[in-house]
C-alpha cells in the first residue's frame, strides 16, 4: 500500500509539473482554436496562423495576482467577403493578440483579444 502512495505522489508531481509548462500551453491553445471555430471560422473567417507568445506571455506575468496563469497568441486570419464591425472584408490580419487566463481552480478563458 506504502508503494502505491508513493507512486501516486510521484506521480502527482510530475503532472504539477508538466501542467505548469509545455501541457498549460497546449490546453490554452486548444480553448483558443474551440473559440475561434466557433465564434470565427463558423462566420466565415479563416485562421491561418497560431503562435504562442512566450515574451508577452512572461511580461504579462507579473500585473497578475497571485495562483493566475496567463498565456499570450498571436494570430493571422483572413476576413470573409462580408464582415460587419470594423474589420475590412477579404482582408489578411497579422499579429492579431489574444491573451488567456487561468488559475489553479478554473480552466484557460480568453479575457482579451485584438491589440497587437
Amino acid at each position: 500500500m506504502k508503494k502505491y502512495l508513493k507512486l501516486a505522489a510521484v506521480l502527482a508531481a510530475a503532472v504539477m509539473i508538466l501542467c505548469s509548462c509545455g501541457f498549460g500551453i497546449k490546453s490554452a491553445e486548444r480553448t483558443l482554436r474551440r473559440n475561434f471555430f466557433w465564434n470565427w471560422t463558423l462566420r466565415g473567417y479563416e485562421l491561418i496562423d497560431l503562435e504562442y507568445d512566450a515574451e508577452m506571455s512572461q511580461k504579462m506575468l507579473y500585473d497578475l495576482e497571485d495562483g493566475e496563469d496567463v498565456a499570450v497568441f498571436k494570430t493571422s486570419f483572413k476576413t470573409p467577403h462580408k464582415v460587419s464591425g470594423s474589420l475590412s472584408p477579404d482582408h489578411v490580419y497579422t499579429g492579431w493578440s489574444w491573451e488567456l487566463r487561468r488559475t489553479k481552480h478554473s480552466g484557460w478563458k480568453i479575457v482579451n483579444y485584438g491589440f497587437g
